[in-house]
């Protein structure tokens, strides 16, 4: 029985009444959830967003000052459209992270080039992106830019799916995409990688370059187990 998010569920010995959701991760730090939390700046649907409320910490999404033109679009059924590079929502504080992991479920109704999902305020030091459909791309505080080639690509015609960035504390490359779960092949070869000690500096979300519709965003401070891994895109695929 799966019971993801309604009933109850057993894995390995742990029991969830009531079904499983990324409140049973380990090092669960945020969560931004579809359709909870979320307000609109003229208080009524299909207006601009305002706020993203934290549904693990205290750090809320805010839209990029008050100006209608760089706030995102929330939808009727709860998911946020950014349409512009000034459509951000920013943390406060920025999040600083070692370990992570950082999945987010969106969808995109054209060509995916160049679109940042996250990153730091006011510089290309630190950011997670989508490069193209066949490309992510990861940097941390200024120091080597990890490329990844992506298989199967990125859907880009509003199909929703699950991308997710994880480091892990170790040796060599220590910084992985996965895209529905599965781990996705560096470009070129980890030969003389070393790995990345920094901190993730990540400061907004958004910034597209083109439209992009987020449904979910789950935050931790450590890499994933392979089971809750498996469990987290389960969740992403059943909301």
């Amino acid at each position: 029985m799966l019971g993801l998010g309604v009933g109850f569920y057993k894995l390995g010995g742990n029991e969830y009444p009531g079904g499983w959701t990324p409140a049973n991760i380990e090092g669960l730090i945020h969560w931004y959830r579809k359709g909870v939390g979320q307000t609109s700046r003229e208080g009524d649907a299909n207006t601009n967003c305002s706020v993203w409320v934290d549904q693990k910490g205290s750090n809320n999404l805010e839209a990029n000052g008050a100006d209608d033109a760089v706030s995102p679009t929330l939808n009727e059924d709860g998911t946020i459209t950014f349409d512009s590079a000034g459509d951000i929502m920013r943390f406060d504080p920025a999040l600083e992270l070692g370990a992570f992991a950082i999945y987010v479920k969106i969808s995109y109704s054209d060509a995916i080039n160049g679109d940042l999902l996250f990153e730091k305020l006011g510089s290309g030091e630190d950011y997670l992106q989508l490069a193209t459909e066949a490309h992510a791309k990861v940097r941390i505080n200024n120091n080597t830019r990890f490329d990844y080639d992506i298989d199967p690509v990125f859907p880009e015609d509003g199909t929703p799916f699950n991308v997710g960035f994880e480091r892990v504390n170790g040796a060599g490359r220590n910084v992985y995409v996965y895209s529905e779960g599965i781990s996705q092949e560096l470009a070129g070869s980890d030969d003389g990688i070393e790995a990345i000690t920094e901190l993730l500096d990540i400061g907004s979300i958004g910034k597209p370059v083109h439209t992009s519709t987020w449904h979910e965003i789950v935050i931790c401070n450590n890499a994933l187990s392979s089971a809750d891994r498996a469990l987290l895109n389960t969740y992403l695929d059943s909301i």
